[in-house]
């Protein structure tokens, strides 16, 4: 099947808010939240797969799309967590080690991978490797709920020509301002001084240089809430 009919199937986002969780018992929970996926694009990624045009967005500078659904891992069920998925332009350089990486624990998840692209299982065995790799690369910010950072759980780069796709796990819930490390050294800890510069709520100029903000859609929100409506 084509991308453009896989990504057809994706993006039917009436739908997907239409999803009726109200007044359901506690175990029920789980499965509802399962059911809460939503994708935003841009004009240029309904171009790139076929997509309709009438349905785009404007996103910022860099996002050609965003993807945010609930998995839950194999062996813990009842206990969905939040994955959010970035697909970014060539403007957005991410310097990633490999063409494409994903975090071993994340294959044990009910359903993950980027959506009808499935990723290619890779092992690092050299754990030093795998920190330059996953680590240090994404801090959320959200004045109500503070700043965090999370481990790039899955990329894979060239996904389409001139797309790189991004996915990682939080507990946050959008809107936020997600602050990507396109620097070349994760390591040395460059992502820290950002953090402590965001949390209080200084000037974070000096420290912003090797870093892509985006601010995710309020439209989020809602959808992706903890809890079912």
């Amino acid at each position: 099947m084509s991308n453009k009919l896989h990504f057809g199937v994706v993006v039917m986002l009436a739908a997907l808010m239409a999803v009726g969780c109200t007044d359901i018992a506690p175990e029920q929970r789980s499965s509802c939240r399962l059911d809460k996926d939503l994708m935003l694009y841009s004009t240029e990624f309904a171009e790139i797969y076929g997509l309709p045009i009438d349905e785009a967005t404007d996103l910022p500078e860099g996002l050609l799309a965003i993807r945010g659904y609930w998995t839950e891992f194999v062996h813990a069920k009842g206990r969905p967590y939040l994955q959010m998925q970035l697909y970014l332009d060539d403007t957005v350089s991410i310097p990633f080690p490999h063409r494409e990486g994903t975090l071993a624990y994340y294959e044990s998840q009910v359903r993950s991978g980027f959506e009808y692209f499935p990723a290619k299982r890779t092992l690092r065995v050299d754990p030093e490797a795998q920190h330059n790799e996953f680590h240090n690369r994404i801090l959320l910010h959200n004045a109500s709920q503070g700043t965090n950072t999370e481990i790039v759980s899955r990329y894979k780069r060239a996904l389409a020509p001139g797309v790189t796709a991004v996915e990682f796990s939080t507990v946050f819930t959008p809107p936020y301002d997600i602050y990507l490390y396109v620097g070349d050294k994760p390591k040395t800890g460059n992502i820290y001084p950002l953090f402590f510069s965001v949390s209080s709520g200084e000037d974070i100029s000096n420290n912003v240089a090797d870093f892509h903000v985006l601010s995710i859609p309020d439209q989020f929100g809602p959808l992706l809430d903890n809890d079912c409506p």
